[in-house]
């Protein structure tokens, strides 16, 4: 038996104490496509959610890039991935997960439980979410508690898909929020 490092043995233990069905499995993916302006936030608001939320059998685990790229490479990876599905799909359909980094928004679309947060400079163009964020408009830490009650509000309102919102196009009247 392979001994995993600390971070992958805790990746681990999360997913085996997961209950076998979150219902339904809510995960945030949170997109930073400007990293030398936008720090990142899963960690904490994974502690957030784990202290604050009051979601029936869902714990969070934080996804950065650097543990994500670590556990693709594996042997973890090829005991949770579904056929061909990519890791961060499978992870985000799991429940309790929050994705950070570049790309991951494009990647966890196909899980409509999937709220996703671009933290960015600018709004991307041609690009659904529920929720983007400059966080250089708040003040250090506060962008963590925008993102958790945003994310519990789009819970309360029963959690629809951005795609089915943004597709109308620029008059819909459900564009995403920027804050």
């Amino acid at each position: 038996m392979e001994i995993l490092p600390l971070e992958l043995a805790d990746c681990s233990r999360w997913i085996l104490q997961r209950p076998e069905l979150v219902v339904p499995p809510y995960s945030i993916a949170v997109d930073i496509n400007c990293p030398a302006c936008q720090p990142p936030v899963a960690a904490p608001l994974a502690a957030y959610l784990n202290e604050f939320s009051d979601l029936p059998t869902l714990s969070w685990k934080s996804f950065d890039p650097q543990l994500l790229g670590r556990l693709e490479k594996s042997p973890l990876a090829a005991q949770l991935k579904v056929a061909d599905e990519d890791l961060h799909l499978t992870l985000a359909k799991m429940g309790g997960s929050i994705l950070e980094g570049p790309g991951v928004i494009s990647r966890t679309r196909p899980h409509p439980y999937t709220f996703q947060v671009c933290l960015a400079c600018k709004e991307p163009e041609n690009q659904p979410f529920h929720l983007h964020l400059n966080q250089k408009r708040f003040e250090p830490g506060k962008v963590v508690n925008v993102i958790a009650d945003s994310f519990l509000e789009w819970v309360d309102g029963g959690g629809d898909p951005p795609s089915a919102k943004c597709e109308q196009g620029p008059a819909s009247h459900a564009k995403p929020t920027l804050l």
